[in-house]
């Protein structure tokens, strides 16, 4: 039986590659594979409002169901910044670069650099922090459902393991002593904020 497409508001690859393990039964296509360009601003101040703008704009294009993410990182004694300015927080806070970088491994580098000068002085004791993830899905009919999912730990003092992207090396989730990014992808599918929130995805779908 042929597996129904879902379009993923995203070019992401480490994004696509979680969500096509964790969602097996569908076949998930980037916005490059559906030739599509959709690239709104994400003028929302919330999560769910950011992960909704990005579906509906490219449902526009597609017959498909659609689905986007927005995530972040909330860091408590931040005030839960960088969240949604997670995506290019060193742009936020340092207001003279405001280069468009377009690596993404770069632009995690320069986030993480940022984020750890902030936090130079926090004890440990301090450092609670925790990932959200919402998915917005648009059915076929044009109709939308959000799911949020959460994954609670602390900010390390430095970067640890290779694998992962965005934030991911500095994060030390509360179920494990490891970073997010020294997890295989299946522990990390198991906790992350982002698997937290597809697996409602899932289940809805699937009902």
């Amino acid at each position: 039986m042929k597996k129904e497409t879902i379009v993923l508001a995203s070019n992401n690859k480490g994004k696509i590659k979680e969500i096509k393990d964790i969602l097996p039964d569908y076949e998930i296509i980037s916005l490059k594979e559906a030739g599509i360009f959709s690239n709104p601003e994400e003028t929302e101040d919330t999560f769910e409002g950011n992960a909704l703008l990005k579906a509906l704009d490219a449902k526009k294009h597609t017959e498909h169901m659609v689905i986007a993410d927005d995530s972040g990182l909330e860091v408590s004694c931040l005030k839960n910044m960088p969240g949604v300015y997670s995506k290019r927080f060193y742009s936020y806070v340092n207001y003279n670069n405001n280069k468009n970088y377009t690596d993404s491994s770069y632009i995690d580098k320069l986030n993480i650099r940022t984020l750890l000068k902030l936090m130079f002085r926090v004890d440990q004791v301090n450092r609670n922090a925790r990932f959200v993830s919402v998915i917005a899905l648009i059915k076929k009919d044009g109709s939308h459902v959000l799911f949020r999912g959460e994954c609670k730990g602390t900010i390390l003092n430095e970067p640890r393991g290779k694998r992962g992207f965005g934030y991911d090396p500095i994060f030390m989730p509360a179920c494990y002593n490891l970073s997010f990014a020294e997890l295989t992808d299946e522990q990390k599918n198991k906790v992350s904020h982002r698997a937290n929130a597809l697996t409602k995805l899932k289940e809805y779908l699937n009902d």
